[in-house]
């Protein structure tokens, strides 16, 4: 019974951390310009504390996910009343690591761009 109530709270912070991923993403999507001539400029431009907390949101989004499906899967989750969750954390934590993968390439090229426009 604890260990359901301690997979139960690991699913919430999962998701309390994905929708404030969420939320500072669309926050910062209006700075951001997608095309060629524009996206290093627009990149450059992004507000520094919005796009720090959003980077270091989708790092504790990993880790919280990864503790989730650990807990989870030693404690039996899947086999349980909440495969539901046990299905939904594997999806949502896969999911974040995609979209984690994704958004990182943009900084990657801010990076070694060397500057370049």
């Amino acid at each position: 019974m604890r260990a359901k109530r301690i997979f139960n709270g690991l699913v919430a912070a999962l998701i309390l951390v994905g929708l404030l991923e969420m939320v500072t993403g669309l926050i910062l999507l209006p700075f951001y310009k997608p095309s060629v001539t524009e996206a290093y400029n627009s990149a450059k431009g992004l507000p520094n504390i919005l796009e720090s907390l959003h980077h270091w949101l989708s790092a504790i989004l990993i880790i919280v996910g990864g503790l989730a499906l650990l807990f989870g899967l030693f404690s039996g989750a899947y086999r349980l009343n909440s495969k539901k969750l046990w299905i939904g954390s594997l999806l949502l934590t896969l999911l974040a690591a995609f979209l984690q993968l994704t958004g990182h390439l943009l900084p990657w090229d801010r990076q070694y761009s060397g500057g370049r426009t």
